[in-house]
């Protein structure tokens, strides 16, 4: 594993090393890259290429997983934008290059964040989601979940859930602890998520309609023709859009790249 840490390189550091005392782990494999790295500029290619090659020869084996923590810093390394496509794309275009050169033998993951609203998925323009085979989302307080909320060959379901903990991982140069926050090694049971949603009948029809439509979901155009076939926006176009909010807002349904999809609990 190579951990391209663009942010925080030190504080992943101790708090790998704190895992490490904990479970007993001894010779892990795993290489941290404590540097920015510009994603946008091509020269990046070949310079994450010969830093994954020079890991390897160190571990004595492949690598197989790429962590960039956070792919939207690398953006901002290069003086890029994380809400525009057009800086996503040429982001994802070279890490499809640097996927292809490692002869597609590794799995690239990008750590990112979500907006304020959750439910709206990743922060930033949503064209790199696209270019995702898989896109894993956490969310929770006490008690975390992570889900699967997209994925080309898989359904939307839920991976793990875990607690955090704060551990003490150092001291500061006043003697001070330095603390940080782990995944627990206590077991936690997933707790169903039950919701209960007062819905306009209007509402209730679009929900069922985007339910229908099953995990590929409905671009926002066949959305609406359905809706209106049924005479819902007919007199007020603007009830398409409020509806379609109210949706959004209640956590039950999701939008990437013009498509809702039903968001399962």
């Amino acid at each position: 594993m190579v951990v391209f840490a663009l942010e925080r390189g030190d504080l992943f550091k101790r708090r790998l090393d704190y895992y490490r005392q904990r479970d007993n782990l001894h010779g892990l494999p795993i290489a941290v890259v404590d540097v920015v790295v510009d994603v946008l500029n091509p020269s990046c290619v070949e310079i994450i290429v010969a830093t994954v090659r020079e890991a390897e020869q160190r571990f004595g084996c492949g690598a197989g997983v790429l962590i960039f923590d956070t792919f939207n810093k690398g953006i901002a390394a290069g003086g890029g934008d994380e809400d525009k496509a057009r800086d996503q794309n040429r982001a994802a275009a070279n890490l499809r290059t640097i996927h292809t050169r490692l002869e597609s033998s590794v799995h690239i993951a990008l750590v990112g964040h979500t907006g304020k609203d959750e439910s709206r998925g990743a922060r930033g323009s949503n064209a790199h989601v696209g270019d995702v085979d898989v896109m894993t989302q956490i969310s929770g307080d006490l008690v975390k979940t992570a889900a699967v909320v997209k994925g080309n060959d898989q359904a939307e379901r839920t991976l793990a859930t875990f607690k955090m903990e704060v551990v003490e991982t150092g001291r500061d140069e006043d003697g001070d602890p330095v603390t940080s926050a782990i995944v627990s090694a206590e077991q936690v049971e997933a707790v169903p998520v039950v919701k209960k949603e007062k819905l306009s009948a209007n509402q209730k029809t679009m929900f069922a309609m985007l339910h229908t439509a099953g995990a590929t979901g409905l671009m926002l155009e066949a959305w609406n023709e359905q809706a209106r076939e049924a005479g819902i926006g007919t007199k007020r176009k603007a009830d398409l859009n409020d509806i379609r909010a109210a949706l959004l807002s209640k956590g039950l349904i999701r939008e990437y790249s013009g498509r809702f999809t039903v968001l399962h609990s």
